[in-house]
């Protein structure tokens, strides 16, 4: 019995000197002045994030040891960055810090207030910050993803024409309009959203296209055919 007791506070012994020289080990690693950071490089193509405002949040970081870096902290208060997607921090031994940034790619604006990434996730950096020329998407609110879809849609059926929608608009009565590359607006209206947009597509070559540049607007709302405005 004296030997099994002694086996256990021998390893019990043994676990606590463990213990304590994890702990004396873990502190000395995030003492600042244990390996501390000395370079921070930030990588990546990012043009819509100020470096200033990139310092401003990097810096409360990385005044500590290359160990004693929290790295998620520092990466989820970067993504709070509206440009932000993607953030990579990767420890260089035994003073470097690489900080690996990736930009939001928008497609369309939503309302004239927020972009839209390809997924058709919608996010508000500051309108200064807006890419000019992107393609436009208008209608009320809660249809913002009946709005992405449709565009898309929309798009791919264009293809043949050689042209795309610049803006694409949904009143809140629920009917559609869209303005092409080309300037040409064409009222589609309420109904049958689908066989007008077809049957647009079949006489655009025909009636449309080589006049082009002298459209004004299409009125699809008819229910055998539809009307051409032309400039002069």
């Amino acid at each position: 019995m004296k030997i099994l007791f002694s086996g256990k506070i021998f390893r019990w012994l043994c676990v606590l000197i463990v213990v304590i020289a994890l702990i004396i080990v873990y502190v000395w690693l995030s003492n600042p002045r244990s390996f501390p950071i000395k370079n921070v490089q930030v990588k990546g193509s990012y043009s819509h994030e100020s470096n200033q405002a990139l310092e401003n949040i990097i810096t409360p970081y990385v005044h500590t040891s290359i160990f004693g870096l929290s790295a998620s902290a520092l990466q989820q208060r970067l993504l709070q960055l509206p440009w932000l997607a993607d953030v990579n921090i990767r420890r260089v031994f035994p003073a470097t810090i690489v900080i690996t940034l990736q930009e939001k790619q928008p497609i369309y604006v939503w309302n004239d207030t927020a972009l839209m990434t390809a997924d058709g996730t919608a996010f508000t950096p500051a309108l200064e910050t807006f890419p000019s020329n992107l393609p436009k998407l208008i209608g009320p609110d809660d249809q913002q993803q009946l709005l992405f879809s449709t565009m898309e849609q929309i798009n791919q059926l264009l293809q043949p024409l050689n042209i795309t929608v610049q803006q694409l608009t949904l009143s809140d009565r629920g009917s559609w309009s869209m303005v092409l590359s080309n300037g040409i607006a064409v009222m589609i209206g309420k109904q049958n959203l689908w066989d007008r947009l077809q049957q647009f597509v079949t006489v655009y070559p025909k009636v449309i296209g080589p006049k082009a540049q002298h459209a004004l607007s299409v009125d699809l709302r008819y229910p055998n055919g539809f009307a051409i405005q032309w400039k002069h």
